[in-house]
């Protein structure tokens, strides 16, 4: 089976931008305004690493930087706990797929840059957990 880096660099951008819609989504219903907060700033990074996706991506092809669509919205977040939940697995998702990203990459920047948004994932992983355990959603 051929890895096309392409195609798999952009379904990751459009899941990210996808989050991104998401937590700010999740942000308008949260419980109050601490979590709300956390979860823009969450977003926030989802888009940043849209933009980063992007931009390894222009450097091999032409390809404009992304803007979030609130279409990309995924459904049921007026239910706020389903939403941590599916948050959650969504993160975990991304830490495997960058997981294999940097390992697959055939140069030390890209490893560094997939591990980061690992990284970034695994944090947000452990937001939406602390938050479940917690009560919150």
């Amino acid at each position: 089976m051929r890895y096309d880096w392409n195609e798999r660099l952009e379904a990751a951008r459009k899941d990210e931008l996808e989050a991104a819609s998401f937590y700010n989504q999740l942000a308008s219903v949260a419980p109050n305004s601490v979590i709300a907060q956390i979860l823009s700033s969450m977003a926030a990074d989802e888009y940043g690493h849209a933009r980063t996706l992007a931009a390894m991506m222009t450097s091999r092809m032409n390809i404009s930087f992304p803007t979030i669509d609130p279409s990309l919205a995924r459904p049921g977040s007026n239910d706020f706990r389903r939403g941590l939940e599916r948050a959650l697995q969504g993160e975990l998702e991304a830490i495997a797929e960058y997981a294999e990203f940097a390992q697959m990459a055939s140069t030390l920047e890209q490893k560094t840059i997939f591990l980061s948004i690992a990284g970034d994932e695994y944090g947000h992983a452990r937001t939406f957990i602390t938050l479940l355990a917690g009560g919150l959603g």
